[in-house]
């Protein structure tokens, strides 16, 4: 039997991954390899293998950190984003929140909408509505600042998915009708 559509994606986005692996290692790029490492960690744990997309995030956080390299900050939400596959949420809420301190101290936009993005989604696991409605509110913000509009896209499929718990328990409401949340204070 044929794999699915996406699956064969996730295959074949694997098998690339690996293969830029092989050639960025050579290299001695440490950025380079720090975002591979973090893309092939998300794309195995998309596979649901959360052990192996562990180890290689965890490869990629500590080259990060030895390098100092803003990527990393990547590899940290995308070990986090694995946790919540283990479903530590202890751990995944500390992983997420380092990257997101790495992002926010070195002033990347782009990298700050990403974790606190992941962060708004872990608090909307755990039940807390009014964390997630004020990361979700700044995340637009941030989206909206730097024309990042995958983010915008996922904050209103957030929205739309989770506006009816956020209200009742947050004080949210769609923004000016555009399907986007802000927060009503009152």
């Amino acid at each position: 039997m044929a794999a699915a559509p996406a699956l064969k994606v996730l295959v074949t986005s694997r098998e690339l991954l690996e293969e830029a692996l092989a050639l960025a290692e050579p290299l001695r790029d440490p950025a380079l390899t720090v975002r591979v490492l973090a893309r092939l960690g998300r794309v195995t744990a998309l596979q649901g293998n959360a052990s192996d997309a562990g180890a290689l995030l965890e490869r990629g956080v500590a080259l990060g950190r030895e390098a100092g390299v803003p990527e990393t900050a990547i590899a940290f939400v995308n070990l986090g984003r694995t946790f919540v596959l283990l479903e530590d949420l202890e751990r995944a809420e500390g992983t997420v929140t380092e990257g997101l301190d790495l992002a926010r101290s070195i002033g990347s936009a782009h990298l700050t909408a990403f974790a606190v993005i992941n962060l708004a989604l872990l608090k909307l696991r755990r039940r807390d509505y009014t964390a997630a409605a004020s990361l979700g509110s700044e995340a637009l913000r941030l989206a909206r600042r730097v024309d990042f509009r995958w983010s915008i896209n996922y904050l209103a499929m957030i929205r739309r998915d989770r506006c009816a718990q956020w209200s009742r328990r947050a004080g949210c409401a769609p923004a000016g009708g555009r399907g986007l949340l802000e927060r009503v204070d009152g």
